[in-house]
């Protein structure tokens, strides 16, 4: 069920990363918004509370491995579909709150939970669903206590410290075996820098940054799209300057050399 269009890497990133540099925090958030509407659609709108001193450490940590359990996941990835509406994330640490009301997740700050008790925690956390919510996922496995090992798995692994190796690779909540395969074979791959993985360009997004400006020219462009089209438009920009750089020393030397020029006769 992975859509083939959502930064699978960057997102990764995201979930690993502690900090990143102070000017990213504004393109950070932003990309984040655009990989959510890749995942659950145009109807889902996304937003996190957030204090940018924090950001992008517990919160934005959560936003991001929800989107990547969500691409990965068959079962569980498929229920948080369709039960996320709108993500309000406010500085998860160690989750102990987490809730599902009309179709809405919420992650709110909360207690620490020592590791030892993760799993009560996420077991009293799995009763506090709604009935509905609980059937919807409940029929999704085979056994009932499958759904509750899922759950508590998802709790943990989004409320986990970037440098923590939370998720349990012998799940036996089927689906959830392989996601924590990818996630091992991405940290033994390594992990790229936020910050450079917002200045990745490539052939596909200059197809999507030419796309949406004949949208534009079509005054077809949504508010989405236009910001979608400014950090685009950005990243070209800072790629053409890495790759290309127009040759300003020179420029800079003829300005100078005019300006003496007229100086002189004056």
């Amino acid at each position: 069920m992975t859509n083939q269009n959502v930064d699978l890497d960057f997102l990764f990133a995201v979930s690993r990363s502690p900090r990143v540099a102070e000017g990213d925090y504004t393109r950070l958030h932003l990309r984040l918004g655009q990989e959510w509407r890749k995942v659950f659609g145009d109807a889902s709108e996304y937003s996190i509370v957030f204090d940018s001193v924090r950001l992008p450490q517990a919160g934005t940590r959560a936003a991001a491995r929800v989107l990547l359990l969500t691409t990965h996941s068959r079962r569980f990835g498929g229920w948080l579909k369709s039960h996320i509406r709108n993500a309000v994330v406010h500085g998860v640490e160690r989750s102990d709150i987490l809730s599902f009301d009309d179709r809405v997740i919420h992650f709110f700050e909360a207690k620490r939970v020592p590791s030892d008790q993760l799993h009560s925690s996420s077991k009293r956390l799995y009763q506090r669903l709604q009935e509905s919510l609980k059937g919807d996922l409940e029929r999704s496995f085979d056994r009932k206590q499958d759904a509750e090992i899922a759950f508590s798995h998802f709790l943990s692994w989004v409320a986990a410290p970037p440098e923590a190796e939370a998720f349990p690779a012998d799940s036996n909540a089927s689906d959830f075996a392989a996601f924590a395969e990818w996630l091992a074979r991405q940290r033994s791959a390594g992990v790229s820098s936020v910050s450079d993985l917002l200045d990745v360009w490539s052939d596909e997004l200059n197809r999507r940054r030419c796309e949406l400006i004949d949208k534009e020219i079509d005054f077809h462009l949504s508010e989405d799209e236009k910001a979608e089209l400014d950090d685009l438009q950005e990243r070209m920009l800072r790629h053409r300057k890495r790759v290309a750089p127009l040759p300003m020393a020179a420029t800079d030397r003829l300005y100078e050399e005019l300006n003496s020029r007229t100086s002189t006769r004056e």
